[in-house]
């Protein structure tokens, strides 16, 4: 971190601070709750002295990513009851700009998705449904109202929900991240532009409040007409919707759980965010954890998005393979390029995406050069981590892994460096000094075949 400090001047602040992050490895992103700010190293603000002197700047700038949520659409694969809320990064100046992000279109990672009438590309709900999330004041999203615009388009043949679902959706993200407090409550106004829509602007349209107010008191649970809320194992909320029988053999697509770095001015650590595929095939929860993923937007819209995934942002590895079999599932890492600790943040979100049990353990390899074992001590040393030399240079470093998923745990294997608040999904490096190396057993290739 780089701070500057400027004279003071006439305006009644002592002293401008400007602090610049400059980084170009990877994007760093913040907890959902929107008065913790995480800042990033991957991106730099610039500004000029000139705009730095009027008096309605604050005196310290800081630009990081923050994170909200968006209603997923799933295609001809959506579950008629339950709209998931899929996680995405927004890089903007503290929370500016990153409500009406909760609408923009969000890229199919691995292609479109097809249906009998055609194919989308757009896996946002909103964005698909022509709903918009307006804020008057962007800077200020409490003290002024918010619009959600319902736009007069047909829903798309493929969906099974109605633009009263998908507007409950956009609500219940909106509400989650901005929230409100009996002194300032999130004052939400629907605008339907088409005759059909007026009875929405009744039903969704009013004032929230989810955080306690001056005197603390713990105020009651916000609810909506006909839905709530439900979070699965994998710590992904869903929108459920009561007069909507529940099936419970639908053919739910598998995500993958991919992480993003957050190692600015405020907890350094990982976010796990959910990734899906297209539908089109048996898409691996596994194999998409290393398909690059624009989700990482931008609150200026002349920057774009960029690479939501750190582990590829940070250099990702050679090959990526995954092997599905009845009794489990396993995947070989070949040569990966990134610091231990990013490897060690990306495995443990490979187990949270798989939720292996003991019917049905997640095997991992890592498959190195003799010069990359260096690289990687705590992995050598790590419980649980077995070291076989496949030839003179190579090695591979295994382990199984079994998931308590309700208590969010391993209760088979081990991630050095790492672990997972079990409350807010957010990968941290553990306590103290990583363990240094010791010599890890060795495991000759030709006795293990023999073994087994």
């Amino acid at each position: 971190m780089k701070e500057f400090a400027l004279p003071g001047n006439s305006h009644g602040c002592e002293n401008w601070i400007l602090k610049f992050q400059i980084d170009t490895a990877r994007p760093t992103y913040q907890n959902p709750d929107p008065m913790k700010n995480l800042s990033s190293s991957a991106f730099a603000f610039i500004v000029s002295l000139p705009l730095l002197l009027t008096p309605d700047l604050s005196c310290a700038t800081s630009v990081g990513p923050m994170i909200i949520e968006q209603p997923v659409n799933l295609g001809a694969k959506s579950d008629p009851a339950r709209i998931p809320l899929g996680r995405v990064g927004v890089i903007c100046n503290y929370n500016y700009g990153l409500h009406r992000m909760i609408s923009e279109p969000r890229p199919c990672s691995v292609g479109a998705m097809k249906w009998e009438g055609g194919s989308e590309l757009d896996q946002n709900l909103a964005s698909v449904f022509g709903i918009s999330v307006e804020p008057e004041d962007s800077t200020q999203i409490r003290p002024f109202p918010v619009t959600l615009r319902v736009k007069s388009w047909n829903p798309p043949g493929y969906s099974p929900y109605t633009k009263d679902q998908v507007l409950a959706a956009t609500l219940w993200c909106l509400i989650r991240s901005a929230g409100g407090t009996p002194e300032s409550p999130l004052v939400v106004q629907v605008v339907a532009e088409g005759t059909d829509d007026k009875m929405l602007v009744e039903k969704c349209s009013g004032k929230y409040v989810t955080q306690p107010g001056v005197d603390q008191k713990e105020v009651p649970p916000v609810k909506l007409p006909g839905s709530k809320i439900e979070v699965d194992s994998r710590g992904i909320a869903s929108v459920v919707f009561s007069d909507v029988t529940q099936r419970a053999t639908f053919p739910s697509l598998s995500p993958a759980m991919i992480i993003l770095a957050s190692d600015g001015d405020g907890d350094a650590g990982w976010y796990l965010l959910p990734v899906w595929g297209n539908g089109n095939q048996e898409d691996s929860g596994l194999a998409l954890s290393f398909v690059p993923t624009a989700i990482c937007y931008s609150a200026w819209r002349s920057s774009g998005r960029v690479e939501a995934n750190s582990f590829l942002a940070a250099g990702g590895s050679d090959s990526f393979k995954v092997h599905q079999e009845k009794n489990g599932d396993s995947l070989d890492i070949g040569n990966p390029r990134v610091p231990q600790d990013t490897l060690a943040a990306g495995i443990l979100a490979l187990v949270v995406t798989a939720q292996p049990t003991e019917a049905r353990p997640l095997k991992v390899s890592i498959r190195l050069e003799e010069h990359g074992l260096a690289t990687y001590p705590a992995f050598r040393s790590a419980p649980g981590w077995t070291e076989m030399k496949n030839d003179a240079h190579k090695t591979e470093l295994k382990c199984e892994f079994v998931w308590d998923a309700a208590a969010k745990k391993l209760v088979k294997g081990s991630v050095p460096l790492v672990e997972i608040n079990a409350s807010t999904d957010f990968i941290t490096m553990t306590a103290g000094q990583p363990t240094p190396p010791i010599a890890a057993k060795e495991i000759d290739r030709s006795k293990a075949k023999n073994a087994e």
